[in-house]
């Protein structure tokens, strides 16, 4: 079953095409999102919200070293109310750095915490869907004010609703009503085993354009993309989309590349021996130079969240004195490395919240 969430009934049934909707599969996150009226006014999220919540819990005078120390501070201070009285900042501060991360199970399941603060529900559901950018005004029950011609969309995969393991859960997800320049458009997504579909249908107004951004889930590469069919010479850059009241409906398709990550924590309970006992470090190789500052900032992170020591290593140097029983990271692939962080990431989220456990695929 399909939870449709809409924001005025009556104008739906009347036809309008400026009244958007957004249908998501049944399952907390859409629970969270039900809680959300038509006159529920969003949180003030937007802009540089961020940036200013993560100087303050972070303190490090540094942007990226802000976000990976509060994203620690504020998952222990979760933690530590056991999850069962979630802060509404917190948990929407942890959302959207989860957004930034690609970490989109993590960032579901933060919304999924805030059914008791509707306001902040509706403030952080367009920058999931239709993945609206940070400056995008946003109106009483979560909606979308119109966007600009040419506006760049990060949408997040459908939310998952099952545990998957290793394969891939099929799901979908719809935006209708979507208002962009002087068009109003739908945005479909469905996940499948082969890949990742992001389906663009003018429906109503003028010509526009936009750009869209194919979400990565979890565990998957994107090894190839496609634009209304033609390939791509690229992968991970916008794919410009022009929308005209005579075109058919644009596909964007990516098509996954399996890979494995080897997660330096379990989902749950007592840290492995090699964690608990020599700390995380973290091998930056040449080919993931630029990586450098991101994988300093989240050793430190990782270090004050999990107590253990934690930080670079230089790959040429020589091997640890025995006994040593660190667990060391070696980030050479430039395809996989971030993605590898992001699974780290999400696996110390399990281990330290667990009701955000490690993302589905």
């Amino acid at each position: 079953m399909i939870a449709l969430l809409l924001s005025s009934a009556c104008a739906l049934a009347a036809g309008a095409p400026d009244t958007p909707a957004v249908e998501l599969p049944d399952g907390p996150a859409a629970t969270a999102w039900a809680g959300v009226g038509p006159a529920t006014t969003p949180a003030a999220i937007g802009g540089t919200w961020l940036d200013e919540q993560a100087r303050d819990a972070g303190g490090a005078g540094d942007p990226l070293t802000d976000r990976w120390l509060a994203w620690a501070r504020w998952l222990k201070a979760e933690a530590a109310d056991a999850g069962e009285h979630p802060d509404p900042q917190r948990r929407t501060g942890l959302a959207l750095l989860a957004l930034e991360q690609r970490r989109w199970g993590d960032a579901w399941r933060h919304l999924a915490r805030l059914s008791a603060h509707p306001g902040f529900a509706a403030g952080l559901m367009p920058r999931l869907l239709p993945g609206a950018p940070a400056d995008a005004e946003i109106l009483a029950g979560g909606l979308l004010a119109p966007l600009a011609d040419g506006v760049v969309l990060r949408p997040a995969p459908p939310p998952a609703t099952e545990r998957a393991g290793r394969r891939i859960q099929t799901r979908r997800a719809t935006v209708h009503g979507l208002r962009i320049g002087a068009a109003w458009i739908d945005m479909a997504l469905l996940v499948e085993p082969a890949g990742v579909e992001v389906t663009l249908t003018h429906v109503g107004g003028a010509a526009t354009s936009l750009a869209v951004r194919l979400p990565q889930p979890a565990g998957r590469l994107i090894g190839i993309e496609y634009n209304d069919w033609f390939r791509q010479d690229t992968v991970g850059d916008p794919l410009a989309v022009e929308l005209t009241p005579e075109c058919d409906p644009v596909v964007l398709f990516g098509r996954f590349v399996p890979t494995d990550h080897i997660l330096p924590a379990s989902p749950a309970g007592r840290l492995p021996a090699g964690l608990d006992g020599g700390g995380l470090w973290i091998e930056v190789g040449p080919t993931c130079e630029a990586l450098r500052p991101r994988a300093r900032a989240a050793a430190k992170a990782l270090g004050e969240l999990l107590d253990i020591p934690a930080g670079l290593r230089e790959p040429i140097a020589p091997p640890p004195a025995s006994p040593w029983h660190g667990t060391l990271v070696h980030l050479a692939d430039p395809q996989q490395a971030e993605s590898v962080l992001t699974a780290i990431a999400s696996a110390a989220e399990a281990h330290v919240l667990p009701d955000a456990p490690l993302e589905k695929r």
